[in-house]
């Protein structure tokens, strides 16, 4: 349920790593409505599995969806899957009968969206169905429910 960590890093990156990764904003209260969080595009990336067991030697992408937590809640109750749920919790599918979404590997990556031009960081990847064979939504923690959490540990 509350499947979020932060690290702390002794040194900082080098200059040039930035050339293949950049900084997310974080959602705080005044840039981000969690009603947005409702049927709302967004992006999640990792290296996970492909489906073949073995994890991918590129970073992937896939585009979903966002659904409330109680239409998630129905998709699995529907699919007799006994899986809960929490307020805490942000739930995406694909938008498409694709099926596509997070795999084993992916856990621990962003649910990302953007607002006016900036990406921010909403969810984390928790848990899903099995890889590429179900339309039902994976489950990500709620980078909200854990700011401020999140905001103590960054002023040490």
């Amino acid at each position: 349920q509350n499947d979020i960590a932060l690290l702390k890093l002794q040194n900082a990156f080098p200059e040039d790593y930035y050339d293949y990764f950049l900084p997310i904003c974080l959602p705080q209260s005044t840039d981000l409505d969690e009603n947005l969080f409702i049927d709302r595009n967004v992006t999640v990336v990792g290296w996970g599995s492909t489906g073949n067991e073995t994890r991918s030697r590129l970073k992937m992408q896939t585009d979903l969806v966002t659904t409330s937590v109680d239409e998630c809640q129905n998709d699995f109750q529907l699919a007799l899957v006994d899986q809960k749920v929490h307020p805490n919790h942000i739930c995406a599918k694909s938008a498409t009968e694709l099926k596509q979404g997070t795999c084993r590997g992916d856990s621990g990556g962003p649910l990302m969206t953007s607002v006016n031009g900036n990406w921010y960081l909403i969810g984390v990847v928790s848990l899903g169905p099995p890889c590429g064979k179900s339309t039902l939504p994976g489950v990500y923690s709620r980078v909200t429910s854990h700011m401020s959490w999140i905001n103590e540990n960054l002023v040490n």
